[in-house]
């Protein structure tokens, strides 16, 4: 693959920083992250930001309905139901992708007890509002900032909006677990001892996921090979059904974290700042080659004064997004849907057996409009003009192959 979706920030380097490091590090380089964020410098280590999303609705202690964005990866849907919760879609906006704010007040019942916001790309358009909302009726609010962390709405900094802000490291600065973060010092004490009952992460899935990133950073594809995520997949323990859809609520990431793994993310996060800053470069380099060879093309848009940290590039297409993801294989450019893994695309919830009881498609119109026609195109902070070139060329082929022109 001559341009692959990932490539990594992190090397031997980094490798051996992780090895030899410890635990306390990661503290230190959470509070320079937490002044460049505005986040609060208390916060919880966890294997993931799915396992800072099942603690954060634990710790809360609700029981009812969350509002959320049907138009994410499952992996931010199953802690609702890992919780005992029970997911309330409702619709996005066509330009954002983000959950729209008006949809989510007309979802507002009975039984509603928060709102999930989700940052999909990294960007934070609606997260004022919601924040809004969920003042107005007494709502809880957690930011998944999982691709958002760093991102503003209004000028004010996503993961400061709700109770409670959950992030991946893996996202972000290619480093090991995640976090949870808020100003309650009382709940995230309860989230702390939540999270000490779990088991630890095992060894051989840190060591996969190390020579995964290393490979992906020595430029070697992984997405041509199914082996490592095979492997990861036997780690983690994820029963699967042959459609590729999740046979029962996975939290198989939830799990006390290892020294390794903060030492990892430590070494990461102190990357943060140099690779927000190339990945807005990035973007702006890929906006202009759309423009100029693919302007059919819908760019995922930051409205009502929010910005984005380009964590994702999302773009609209025509073509369906399945035969977009193999159109641009051929012409060397890997892509992806809605989750990066074994390049297939997330299921539209009316067909995935775990959320279909919760969908009402009369609610989500602008959902349905997406979902087929939504794919990620590969950004990276070192990213120049001559790569986002190659990449829009590679799109607008494809776009032509997929409409049978010559």
């Amino acid at each position: 693959m001559e341009i692959p979706f990932l490539q990594s920030a992190f090397g031997w380097a980094g490798l051996c920083r992780s090895l030899l490091g410890s635990r306390g590090g990661l503290q230190r380089v959470w509070d320079s992250f937490a002044r460049d964020t505005g986040l609060s410098t208390d916060f919880v280590f966890t294997s993931s930001c799915r396992a800072a999303l099942v603690l954060a609705y634990r710790a809360l202690c609700l029981d009812g309905e969350v509002i959320v964005s049907p138009l994410t990866c499952s992996a931010a849907l199953q802690p609702i139901l890992a919780a005992g919760l029970r997911p309330k879609f409702a619709d996005v906006c066509l330009d954002s992708f983000n959950l729209d704010p008006e949809a989510a007040q007309r979802s507002i019942g009975p039984r509603t007890v928060a709102i999930e916001a989700i940052y999909l790309g990294g960007n934070a358009s609606g997260a004022a509002a919601l924040a809004e909302l969920a003042r107005k009726h007494g709502l809880k609010l957690v930011e998944d900032c999982t691709h958002g962390a760093g991102a503003r709405d209004g000028g004010c900094p996503t993961g400061t909006f709700g109770d409670a802000a959950c992030l991946s490291f893996p996202k972000i600065v290619d480093g090991a677990g995640g976090a949870l973060c808020g100003r309650n010092a009382t709940w995230l004490n309860d989230a702390r001892n939540l999270q000490s009952s779990w088991n630890t992460t095992s060894r051989l899935r840190i060591g996969l996921r190390l020579l995964r990133t290393l490979l992906t950073a020595s430029g070697i594809n992984l997405s041509e090979e199914n082996v490592p995520e095979s492997l990861l997949r036997f780690a983690r323990r994820r029963p699967e059904s042959p459609n590729g859809s999740t046979t029962q609520v996975n939290i198989g990431k939830c799990a006390r974290t290892r020294s390794v793994e903060s030492a990892w993310a430590a070494c990461q996060l102190g990357k943060w700042r140099r690779l927000a800053s190339g990945r807005q470069t990035a973007a702006l380099h890929l906006k202009r080659a759309l423009a100029r060879h693919t302007p059919n093309v819908r760019i995922q848009l930051s409205v009502g004064g929010a910005e984005s940290t380009y964590t994702r590039f999302y773009v609209r297409v025509p073509a369906r997004s399945d035969d977009m993801i193999g159109l641009m294989r051929k012409h060397g450019v890997e892509v992806i849907h809605l989750s990066h893994g074994d390049g297939a695309c997330q299921l539209r919830l009316d067909h995935d057996p775990c959320f279909s009881p919760y969908l009402d498609p009369k609610e989500l119109p602008n959902y349905f409009q997406l979902h087929d026609h939504l794919i990620a195109l590969p950004l990276h902070a070192a990213m120049g003009p001559t790569e986002a070139e190659k990449i829009a060329l590679a799109l607008k082929l494809s776009l032509a192959a997929a409409a049978g022109e010559k």
